[in-house]
């Protein structure tokens, strides 16, 4: 069964940016208002790059910190319901008061719903970038299901937009063959390259020594005391050292990969308070990718075991 995946989202659609990047139909040193006209002169976006959308390293006064009742969140989600998500885009957003773009890495949903806007500008309409990645990633992994996003209700008069932020559903198996294909450095279970070698090579390494100490400067890192050698790259998290990136949900929603273990993780959650568990979580995934675990082909019917398919554009999937 599918399960709602909250910000797990968002790493997909930087990725299906990056492939647009490697395949020439993106830069992401132009300026987002090359992309999206409409923001051209928004004081919130002047001199703003594509990066600083995909590393979400933008200044933006906006705090994630919080979702509750009169939180930035609830504030621009209310006006994205009521206006639509690029209105409440222009309307809501303002520049950060201290900080200058690329200064450091900020958590912020609204920019992953920017970077859908550019995505759909670039593909040519709304939910195209959603089309993308079902298309070129999604479909070649030998999925049992197709990937869902939510859209929002369009009888009640607002602008149709995607939840580019937060809104996908995926099963636990799905999203674990995603995040092979991940390790196995863009390759499907067949040995397909669908993603480019270099553009995962680039998340795995946690892109520049910039981002590294934009983490840094994040208040992320400053919660965790500081030193965190983590990076953001392309809305992935990511310890370069250690060869390990996640992906993560508000509720509980956890992809873990391990390339220098082998090891793959996937959790769904429905969890209140997920937030205070992501430490004690972490903590059980890290100690499993220690202790490792051997591969079970499963048997068919016959008692046969399944042999992994050779050659088909399409995988079938082996895990």
């Amino acid at each position: 069964m599918r399960h709602a995946i909250f910000s797990c989202t968002k790493s997909y659609f930087a990725l299906t940016a990056a492939m647009l990047a490697h395949d020439g139909l993106l830069d992401p040193k132009k300026l987002v208002e090359t992309y999206i006209p409409e923001l051209k002169g928004h004081e919130a976006f002047e001199g703003a790059t594509v990066r600083h959308i995909m590393d979400m390293s933008i200044a933006i006064d906006y705090d994630e910190s919080e979702y509750g009742p009169g939180s930035d969140n609830d504030q621009f989600y209310n006006m994205a319901y009521t206006i639509g998500i690029h209105g409440a885009i222009k309307q809501y957003l303002k520049p950060h008061p201290t900080r200058a773009h690329g200064d450091a890495f900020e958590y912020s949903t609204p920019i992953t719903h920017v970077l859908g806007w550019i995505l759909d500008s670039i593909l040519g309409g709304n939910g195209k970038g959603v089309e993308y990645f079902q298309d070129k990633i999604w479909s070649k992994l030998g999925q049992e299901h197709d990937f869902m996003i939510m859209f929002n209700m369009v009888d009640l008069g607002v602008p149709k937009f995607v939840d580019y932020g937060g809104g996908g559903s995926a099963t636990a198996r799905d999203m674990l063959r995603f995040g092979k294909m991940m390790l196995d450095m863009g390759k499907t279970a067949d040995g397909v390259q669908i993603v480019p070698k270099e553009v995962v090579h680039d998340i795995m390494a946690g892109g520049t020594d910039k981002n590294i100490e934009q983490y840094e400067n994040s208040r992320e890192c400053r919660k965790d005391g500081g030193n965190c050698n983590v990076a953001y790259r392309n809305m992935f998290r990511i310890n370069p050292d250690k060869g390990i990136y996640d992906q993560n949900g508000i509720h509980g929603q956890i992809v873990y990969v391990d390339t220098k273990n082998d090891y793959v993780a996937v959790k769904h959650s429905s969890n209140s308070n997920s937030v205070q568990m992501f430490p004690l979580e972490f903590f059980f995934l890290i100690e499993l990718s220690k202790v490792g675990f051997q591969r079970i082909i499963p048997k068919s019917k016959n008692g046969k075991k399944h042999k992994k398919s050779k050659g088909r554009k399409v995988a079938k999937s082996g895990y």
